[in-house]
């Protein structure tokens, strides 16, 4: 993929006019100080939130994955379902920190005040004379998965092929392009691994860990896959965070419906507690019932017309929601067959404006074409 070019403010730039990371962390703490002394001085209280998001990955990953196979969208790698989960968990975030705030009365959130000073949008600021606190959010994620076992899956598949099973050969075929079928439900695990790699070079997330699939091959094939520890460590994590006050609030990203108990615990700590499930953004009518009658707890999550553009800018190197240039690993995940895609598929999903890709000097960049173009 080529660059963009895109101007950024003097204040992140170095001597030569280039993006300088450095530069922006300066220039955002600085924005950040502001805000602080213009709190004391006009005595608003600042109240700080810590918001841990616990995700079970394979959840995301299958149901990421399976819509963009029913889109036809060619899946080279696993860049483009990584970016849109990145996408998914900053929503469900997004929807945490509006109920906090919606429970503080007469409050503003710290970072839309550092964006407005950040940005020189003064006028944008969203500060009235009824303000009296300032809700300073801060959001960590911690991943949890377990890593599949082909190799192994395959070894003992190979061995009862040799034995003469037909149906451990028939697997065997399925398995060449990471597809397994337990419990007669295809699953494509093909890029699972770069998903999960992709995800831990996001910014927020903090940690992971992992569990382990239990599985049995026998004549007949593969005949149990089930994953293990995942929801197990996700438990013990939450109930960590609770008594050691790691969190004022914890969010469980999992299509599981055994969650419950841990938010009972949650309430015993005073801690907020919410659940969302990821996997079934496009079936929301097939989200567990346990899990929706959280009620307020519960939150939903859709796709967004805008993930597609945004993956193929930040494919050409700019994050154009923040601002900022995007690290070199999204361009070379995303495949030239990809972008194509990514294109059309915000065509179909936007009136708006159209995106083509084009190819310059063997790069492929983005072309915008307006309505009356398209």
């Amino acid at each position: 993929m080529g660059n963009l070019t895109v101007q950024y403010p003097p204040e992140v730039c170095d001597e030569s006019g280039e993006f300088s990371s450095e530069r922006l962390l300066t220039y955002y703490n600085a924005c950040r100080l502001t805000v602080e002394k213009f709190a004391q001085k006009s005595d608003l209280k600042i109240v700080r939130h810590n918001v841990l998001l616990l995700v079970d990955l394979q959840g995301v990953y299958l149901g990421v994955v399976r819509w963009l196979a029913e889109q036809n969208f060619p899946i080279d790698g696993g860049m483009v379902a990584s970016r849109i989960a990145n996408f998914m968990l900053e929503d469900v975030a997004r929807e945490v920190e509006q109920k906090v705030l919606g429970e503080l009365a007469q409050a503003v959130l710290f970072n839309d005040l550092v964006r407005g000073v950040f940005r020189k949008e003064y006028d944008q600021i969203p500060l009235n004379d009824d303000v009296t606190q300032i809700l300073d959010i801060k959001t960590t994620t911690e991943l949890f998965y377990a890593p599949v076992p082909l190799a192994s899956i395959e070894w003992q598949l190979k061995k009862h092929a040799r034995g003469g099973s037909v149906e451990a050969r028939r697997q065997l075929d399925d398995l060449q392009s990471g597809l397994l079928k337990p419990h007669g439900d295809a699953r494509d695990y093909a890029h699972y691994d770069n998903f999960i790699a992709s995800l831990k070079k996001n910014a927020t997330v903090s940690r992971w860990e992992e569990g382990f699939f239990n599985f049995y091959v026998n004549a007949n094939g593969l005949k149990s896959f089930d994953e293990k520890e995942v929801d197990t460590r996700i438990v013990i994590r939450a109930v960590d965070a609770c008594v050691d006050y790691e969190a004022d609030s914890i969010c469980i990203v999992s299509s599981d419906q055994d969650f419950v108990p841990v938010h009972e615990r949650a309430d015993k700590s005073g801690v907020r507690s919410y659940q969302a499930d990821a996997s079934k953004f496009a079936t929301p009518d097939r989200i567990g019932r346990r899990i929706k009658d959280l009620g307020d707890r519960f939150i939903p999550v859709a796709f967004s017309p805008q993930w597609p553009m945004r993956v193929v800018f930040e494919a050409c190197g700019h994050d154009p929601f923040n601002g900022v240039p995007i690290g070199d690993h999204v361009r070379k995940g995303v495949s030239s067959r990809e972008f194509s895609a990514l294109c059309q598929l915000h065509n179909r999903m936007n009136d708006e404006f159209h995106l083509e890709a084009v190819t310059v000097d063997q790069e492929t960049n983005v072309r915008v074409i307006s309505r009356t173009e398209a």
